[in-house]
């Protein structure tokens, strides 16, 4: 898998902004070791690694790189995704509680996306029971 993903990443790797990897298992990072000599080196440098024990621990990093909007909406994110209620469960289409409020952290994206003429929701009405509130 790794040769074929050098082999895409020769061809495309402009497709690569840029890829962090929060608290990956040591293996993982061992193995970069050696697949990142098989991959172009301007690919190469895009992927970083950050490695911290607080839950928010990286958001300066991520801010840095990011901006805080992303940066924060993607830290939520990260912290209700690790809640064990979420596991399997999550619906990352409904923005809306069951009561009609609005939800504090919306898994569709950050407010400025979400609010922005590029989002659209391919969520089909029977689907979603938010879709019949307003949003």
């Amino acid at each position: 898998m790794a040769v074929q993903t050098a082999k895409i990443l020769d061809h495309y790797p402009e497709l690569l902004g840029w890829l962090c990897l929060l608290n990956a298992p040591r293996l993982f990072s061992a193995t970069w070791v050696a697949v990142r000599r098989i991959i172009n080196e301007v690919t190469a440098n895009k992927v970083k690694f950050i490695t911290c024990s607080k839950d928010d621990g990286y958001k300066p990093y991520l801010e840095h790189e990011l901006g805080d909007e992303m940066a924060s909406w993607l830290v939520e994110e990260i912290k209700e995704n690790a809640l064990p209620e979420n596991k399997y469960k999550k619906k990352y289409w409904e923005w809306i509680n069951i009561d009609g409020t609005v939800k504090e952290h919306d898994a569709r994206g950050t407010k400025s996306y979400v609010s922005s003429e590029y989002f659209i929701s391919p969520v089909v009405r029977k689907f979603c029971q938010s879709l019949s509130l307003k949003q």
